[in-house]
């Protein structure tokens, strides 16, 4: 994962291996950006890492299953 996001790369790895994600209603962290800072570049690359995941994780994307 070059341009970051590799938690949405770890989230897919442990749904592939059955595990179950919950989401919690209650804000634990802040997260602060700034201008130039990584989360601003990496959501110029959302195509590409989205991409290196469906690479990554190709039965998740199988077109057929669709």
């Amino acid at each position: 994962m070059v341009w970051g996001a590799e938690d949405y790369d770890l989230w897919f790895d442990l749904l592939k291996r059955g595990k179950k994600l919950i989401t919690i209603p209650e804000i634990l962290w802040l997260y602060r950006t700034k201008q130039n800072s990584m989360w601003t570049e990496t959501a110029k690359h959302q195509t590409e890492f989205m991409n290196q995941i469906k690479i990554n994780h190709p039965e998740v994307f199988n077109e057929n299953i669709r």
